[in-house]
């Protein structure tokens, strides 16, 4: 046991119920990964003063008591996640009046919050449910009391798809609220009423349930947004923007959906400073756009799996230098590839396999050596297997499969210490193959 300043720290230690009474003046108390006994819960109360109390991953199970614990009416911040609590939560959680923060992730409570205490805990300003099996209502007027909420996290829950009779307006803005994989199957606009009233978002995740309607007036009415995720909600129509930049946002995923239509031509002048872009997965048509390469801090682009045309803007890979991963599988691609990608010195890795490619590589290095990955099978690639490529000294994996190379395997390739993976199978290839290989860390080699 360490206490200072009126902090005590218990990890991996098992305590002793003994001495709580002298604990009357603690203020913080961390038991995160302790043993402990659960008769702990019942006689926690008599640290009056107690406003932190953490219990991370403590071994406990069980559903949670209705005596002992509520009575610290003092505590600020509670941490019960990772455990093994289970059933609805006790009545006497309503007691807890001072409660800012509280966490009960990752166990397997069950309820309805329109019936729970929740409901009476008016201080929250961070509430982390996420992983149990609450049922969590689409209007969430079990918290229209709430002034504080900042923060609400709820994935891996259900969302209760009930009729609300009475309509209501949120006293609180929340800032974050991520709700993935709750099993919604007929959410549609319904959740929509709820969210119109936040103008002060910065993150929200609805991935892997069924929103069906693009939600664009998340993006106009939360101009502060910083991460907008919503993989796999049976999206359909147009992937489409709000009508002035946001300069805050960094990430925006809207994989495994229905998008249909181009990628909007000014996406680059909307969201200038954006990090991750991902809207793979859909059936986006057209051309990629010019001015992704206007977003010079972009760093993980995804655009594969759709039908994308065209070539790849010579734009993008020269205003891009940050970009340490490229995707443009499975599209409907064409031209040279043999544009210089020596631009991105953060390259690490580069996917254009399953398109309509031509040409040559030049004889000069045209890719950075930063470069661990690369994959441009299934294209029409001819010449011969550049030799600068044993230069590229971190590479992992090359798939070349079902191109037109021809010529040997060169023997700089005996200088990719790292390769594990190399795949050249149905191209025109001829010679030996290099004894060196006995002696690399490969472990597959295809040679079909």
């Amino acid at each position: 046991m360490v206490e200072v300043l009126g902090h005590v720290i218990l990890c991996d230690f098992h305590l002793h119920l003994s001495g709580l009474d002298g604990l009357k003046h603690l203020q913080e108390l961390y038991l995160d990964y302790s043993s402990i006994d659960k008769i702990f819960l019942h006689n926690v109360g008599v640290m009056s003063s107690l406003r932190v109390l953490t219990l991370r991953n403590i071994s406990l199970n069980g559903s949670l008591p209705n005596q002992g614990w509520c009575e610290l009416s003092n505590l600020q911040e509670l941490d019960l996640s990772e455990n093994g609590f289970t059933g609805m939560l006790p009545s006497c959680l309503g007691d807890l009046t001072s409660i800012r923060i509280l966490d009960l992730s990752f166990n397997q409570f069950t309820g309805n919050l329109n019936s729970s205490p929740l409901s009476n805990l008016t201080t929250l300003e961070y509430l982390i449910l996420s992983y149990n099996h609450f049922e969590i209502p689409v209007s969430f007027i079990s918290f229209r009391n709430h002034s504080k909420l900042k923060v609400f996290l709820g994935d891996n829950n259900k969302l209760s798809d009930q009729i609300e009779f009475q309509t209501w307006i949120p006293k609180f803005q929340l800032k974050v609220i991520s709700l993935s994989n709750c099993g919604s199957s007929n959410l549609g606009m319904k959740f929509s009423h709820f969210l119109f009233y936040q103008y002060d978002l910065r993150i929200v995740d609805l991935s892997h349930n069924s929103v069906r309607t693009f939600p664009v007036w998340l993006l106009e009415n939360n101009t502060r947004l910083e991460v907008f995720h919503l993989i796999n909600c049976s999206l359909m129509g147009p992937f489409l923007l709000p009508s002035y930049p946001n300069p805050h946002a960094i990430s925006i995923d809207i994989s495994d959906n229905h998008f249909e239509g181009p990628i909007p031509t000014n996406i680059g002048s909307k969201f200038p400073n954006l990090l991750n872009l991902k809207t793979s997965r859909n059936l986006i048509q057209g051309h990629i756009p010019t001015s992704l390469g206007d977003m010079h801090s972009l760093e993980f682009l995804d655009l594969s799996n759709n039908n994308l045309s065209g070539q790849i803007p010579k734009h993008l890979t020269i205003g891009c230098p940050l970009l340490s991963c490229f995707i443009l599988s499975n599209n409907n691609l064409s031209g040279q590839i043999s544009l210089s990608f020596v631009n991105l010195t953060r390259l690490a890795c580069l996917y254009l396999d399953n398109n309509h490619f031509t040409g040559k590589f030049p004889d000069s290095i045209s890719i950075p050596p930063s470069l661990e990955a690369l994959g441009i099978s299934n294209n029409h690639m001819s010449g011969k297997l550049p030799r600068w490529m044993g230069n590229m000294s971190n590479l992992m994996g090359i798939a070349m499969f079902s191109n037109h190379f021809e010529g040997p395997i060169p023997v700089e390739f005996c200088k990719l210490g790292n390769l594990e993976f190399l795949d050249l199978s149905e191209n025109n290839l001829s010679g030996s193959i290099p004894s060196c290989f006995n002696q690399l860390r490969v472990k597959h080699v295809h040679l079909n």
